[in-house]
């Protein structure tokens, strides 16, 4: 929540560019800009964007009109219209004068859109002339046959364009610790590695790698501030599978053995929660993240083929690749968190040509730290 500029007894959860998917025109009310409007509209649905015009929105007339209309639309949406052509009003009805008459409300809008860095494309009918404090702007004039075609290109352009981030914006959602999550996730594998080392019937050979790694996750749940974790080594730092599977299991580690090869214990499954999902996408975005560097195209169907392999690359973690989490995990990168984003084509499969930037690389770090459990992983097994 952000405290609204307007009153000081209101807040606003409306989320800066939290809409990518929307854009809203700034324009005049009057009749006879009806038809721009319209134009402006039939281009924007091309791109796929869902356009808004105030006047539009009129079932939420009332006393929240302001916020819902019109201040909320340009918050929350990706790109903005501006167009400063005022109506035009006949002045001498003998002599056909007209003259221009521009709306105040478009240039209070087209400023505050300005003031939080919206950067709205400006465009003004060529018959008028341009108020001065907006002349030094780059505004594109057009007239009704041309309007579509001088549009087309530079929503284009705006859509390949990084959305501009402020690292101190009010909107920024804090990255919280997972640690509780991992936590949970890394008891889970300790227990499915001991199962797996007692698993043999007869005479197990007491796999060395696998009891290397229930030292290392050990090790870990340690570093994470589990305190049931510190008695599971001697002072030597051997282990103690005898306290591990009293504490996790109950009994002896003879009993322990009779209950596995009874199938009375068998191994657990663990899904990831969206967050860690959405951690460990970033993680593969960090591999990727040099390499972009040095790319003009970083296409994100190769993100996708990555992150299907690393969710599927452990042990005991019950992940199948799913396109619905894959990209409700980049919407949290994105929308969420402002750390990549996507431009270009709207992905569709495998064989589109959405490309992706990261837009903040210390977020980006930070997020796999907090969130990733592969990361943790990586590390040890």
């Amino acid at each position: 929540m952000v405290n609204c500029p307007w009153s000081p007894y209101a807040s606003c959860d409306t989320k800066l560019f939290s809409d990518l998917d929307s854009a809203f025109i700034i324009g005049s009310n009057s009749p006879d800009r009806r038809e721009y409007i319209d134009m402006i509209i039939a281009v924007l649905k091309e791109f796929k964007l869902e356009p808004s015009f105030a006047l539009d929105l009129n079932q939420y007339n009332g006393k929240q009109a302001f916020c819902t209309n019109i201040c909320s639309q340009i918050r929350k949406s990706r790109i903005i219209i501006a167009d400063l052509s005022g109506s035009t009003e006949i002045v001498c009805d003998k002599c056909q004068e007209t003259r221009d008459i521009f709306s105040v409300n478009v240039f209070w809008e087209y400023g505050y859109a300005a003031a939080l860095e919206k950067d709205p494309i400006i465009i003004c009918d060529e018959s008028q002339f341009v108020p001065f404090d907006v002349a030094d702007k780059n505004a594109e004039f057009y007239n009704k046959g041309n309007l579509k075609e001088l549009l087309r290109p530079v929503i284009q352009q705006r859509l390949m364009s990084p959305i501009p981030i402020n690292p101190n914006n009010s909107n920024t959602i804090l990255i919280n610790s997972s640690k509780d999550t991992h936590k949970k996730i890394l008891r889970m594998l300790l227990k499915n590695y001991l199962i797996k080392y007692y698993y043999e019937v007869k005479n197990p050979p007491k796999d060395p790698a696998t009891n290397n790694t229930v030292s290392l996750l050990i090790d870990k749940l340690k570093d994470l501030g589990d305190s049931q974790a510190m008695y599971f080594k001697d002072d030597n730092g051997s282990i103690q599978h005898k306290k591990i599977i009293s504490a996790y299991f109950g009994g002896d580690t003879r009993n322990f053995g009779d209950r596995i090869r009874n199938k009375e214990i068998e191994y657990d499954k663990e899904k990831r929660d969206l967050a860690i999902l959405a951690g460990d996408l970033a993680l593969v975005f960090y591999d990727h993240y040099e390499e972009s560097l040095n790319n003009e195209k970083n296409y994100l169907k190769y993100i996708r083929q990555d992150f299907e392999s690393e969710i599927k690359k452990y042990e005991f973690l019950e992940e199948d690749y799913n396109h619905d989490r894959f990209f409700n995990a980049i919407d949290i990168l994105e929308k969420n968190y402002r750390i990549i984003q996507q431009f270009g084509p709207k992905w569709k499969d495998s064989d589109s040509i959405t490309e992706w930037k990261i837009i903040n690389p210390q977020r980006l770090e930070e997020f796999i730290q907090k969130k990733s459990i592969n990361s943790i992983l990586r590390q040890l097994i």
